[in-house]
């Protein structure tokens, strides 16, 4: 009795085993042997067709127990296989995000231009141009034009230190948290995005990923690139913050983001943002301090941390 309830208690954890693995596992092969598995289970635990005794009926009501829960599982396991054809992220789009990750991490300083449109109550759009340069997962500069005409703002981040330059005022500096905290309270500033590897990350994390093929673009400086095209339609449509899609279109040879293109549904008569379009412009040479706050101002000038009152 002893060993057969041992029997039963590992029969049920490799059940829980293939259920919880076949709603995470990204390939459907895998999902179908697990399928199979538990069918040959099933297969194995099925009653012989005999006259039972007396003595043998509460075995075989044992055994006819053991055997519907198993053919539940398996109806389990084939329902969420379902599912994840219906809903699960496209193995081949994910792998392409993954690639142009690799790619946006390797140490070449890359520049993009981002173009964000706003539109207003009046249904007019007021389009914005900003610089992006980009040299691994954490360096980053963001030009943005700044209210006075003919100067810039000026925000990034090397290593753990975050800054912002501002045209006038005080240079602030700070970690992550500083930096997400000021950028709240400036609405006004062009993207949430301020990193290639960020945007990439939320759209192989959040959204429903599908690839439609290849497709050739012809980038703002006239090149053509063959690329690799893939869309992510968000998941949770309630949150409004976040793009309704985003669209990536990777270097087929090798897999670096050419152009990313994020859009808002914004309903009639509602202003905000509504459409960000990243497209890659260059790799150039960068001086050392490109992606330090002295890179971007000449001293003498006060330097205050994000937390520190003026």
């Amino acid at each position: 009795m002893t060993n057969e309830n041992e029997a039963n208690e590992s029969t049920r954890g490799d059940l829980i085993d293939a259920l919880l693995h076949s709603a995470y596992v990204d390939e459907q092969s895998t999902v179908r042997a697990q399928v199979e598995q538990v069918m040959q289970q099933i297969e194995s635990e099925q009653p012989a067709v005999t006259k039972p005794t007396a003595i043998e009926i509460p075995t075989r009501r044992r055994r006819w127990n053991r055997w519907v829960s198993l053919a539940m599982a398996a109806s389990i396991v084939v329902a969420l296989v379902i599912v994840f054809q219906m809903y699960g992220p496209s193995p081949t789009a994910l792998a392409a995000i993954e690639r142009s990750l690799i790619a946006a991490g390797q140490d070449i300083a890359r520049r993009y231009l981002i173009t964000v449109s706003y539109r207003d109550s009046d249904n007019k759009t007021l389009s914005i141009r900003n610089d992006l340069y980009v040299l691994g997962n954490n360096r980053f500069a963001l030009r943005h034009p700044a209210l006075i005409p003919g100067t810039d703002l000026w925000l990034g981040k090397e290593g753990t230190e975050a800054w912002v330059v501002p045209s006038i005022g005080p240079v602030r500096t700070g970690d992550d948290l500083a930096l997400s905290r000021w950028l709240s309270a400036h609405e006004d500033l062009p993207t949430p995005y301020l990193h290639i590897t960020t945007v990439l990350d939320r759209m192989s994390r959040g959204y429903r990923l599908e690839e439609l093929g290849q497709a050739q673009i012809v980038l703002a400086n006239g090149t053509q690139v063959e690329c690799r095209n893939v869309i992510g339609r968000l998941r949770l449509a309630a949150n409004q913050k976040l793009p309704a899609t985003i669209e990536l279109w990777a270097d087929v040879d090798t897999g670096v983001a050419q152009r990313i293109e994020a859009n808002w549904n914004l309903a009639a008569g509602e202003s905000g943002r509504e459409k960000m379009t990243l497209e890659f412009t260059e790799q150039p040479k960068l001086p050392a301090d490109w992606f330090r706050a002295e890179g971007h101002y000449a001293p003498p000038r006060r330097v205050l941390r994000f937390e520190a009152k003026e």
